[in-house]
């Protein structure tokens, strides 16, 4: 083969590797990613507060020495270096004022960063009382912070607009970050749904229809008796438990191809936000629902927010218009 096709060939592998990942898009629903992940950050640090002392404090449930028998790969936390409960307290509080401004994109980046390092310093401290959807949150949050993510809705932005202005020069409406978080939100999100599938084939209960229904049946993650109890007292509330089973066990496992093909990524999303409901209505899974459909943002056109401000815009001006008639 002539050494100029190889070039070319390599040149197109080279460019589409470039447009997967690294392609222009509008920063906007970055931003907006940014300010709901910030906030479920911050309602964590939040909801915390209050448990601070048994959950994490030098005399709590879980002793430093356990912390580090758990944690099969390396293990840090600035907890372990805090020997008294009100410096801890002093540091959650810290934690607590970067998600808040990492969430109003001050030093967007920074702030996303280390508000990833508190929410880790958590879970290396005590990993019992956080579960999947706070690991979600951790490595959403980085990807986030993988781009200029206070490009738009955000401190940065006012302030960066606001010099430019000084300077007399016109203000950027048009903000572009790389793909690169959307890539990465994506693919794990595609993942964490394909692993999650194929371990359910091999459980009885998935495959005889009956994993929800038992689901409901246990009071360890159970929400609301009255709210599951129709579900669970009558025949006709099995067999649709049995149908919600079912279509789980192979939206889970074929998610990735559906959202690959433009016809059936609609169709991904919408029985992914019907699940994650049911799932939030139903069961007590803190956070794990709502960032689950926080990543489905990443899916969408990445002129989403453009388009809702256009129908907006449009939805106004007609409104007006009513009033004038």
């Amino acid at each position: 083969m002539p050494l100029k096709d190889i070039l070319r060939g390599l040149g197109a592998i080279w460019r589409f590797w470039s447009w997967f990942w690294f392609r222009p898009i509008s920063a906007k629903g970055t931003g907006v990613m940014r300010i709901l992940i910030g906030l479920v950050l911050v309602m964590t640090t939040l909801d915390v507060f209050p448990d601070l002392a048994t959950l994490v404090g030098p005399d709590g449930i879980f002793h430093e020495s356990s912390a580090r028998r758990g944690v099969r790969l390396a293990r840090w936390t600035y907890f372990d270096q805090i020997d008294t409960l009100a410096g801890m307290q002093i540091a959650h509080g810290l934690a607590l004022v970067v998600n808040i401004l990492f969430m109003l994109g001050y030093r967007s980046r920074t702030m996303g960063f280390l508000s990833v390092v508190a929410h880790a310093a958590l879970y290396q401290r005590n990993s019992w009382f956080m579960n999947g959807g706070d690991r979600l949150v951790r490595e959403f949050g980085f990807y986030i912070c993988m781009v200029p993510c206070g490009a738009a809705f955000s401190v940065d932005a006012w302030l960066k607009d606001r010099k430019r202005r000084g300077l007399g020069l016109n203000i950027d409406i048009k903000p572009m970050v790389p793909i690169l978080a959307m890539r990465m939100i994506q693919i794990q999100i595609a993942f964490v749904y394909f692993v999650s599938g194929i371990e359910k084939f091999d459980s009885g209960s998935w495959q005889r229809g009956s994993a929800i229904y038992y689901s409901l049946s246990t009071d360890n993650y159970l929400r609301s008796d009255w709210l599951v109890s129709p579900l669970l007292d009558g025949r006709f509330g099995y067999e649709l438990t049995k149908i919600a089973t079912y279509t789980t066990l192979y939206w889970e496992t074929f998610f990735w191809l559906m959202v690959l093909w433009r016809p059936t990524r609609w169709l991904a999303l919408f029985v992914g936000v019907g699940m994650h409901l049911g799932i939030h209505l139903t069961l007590t899974v803190a956070f794990f629902s709502g960032i689950s459909m926080w990543a489905y943002l990443a899916y969408l056109p990445y002129d989403w927010v453009e388009r809702c401000q256009a129908w907006w815009a449009l939805r106004q001006v007609s409104s007006s218009v009513d009033k004038a008639a």
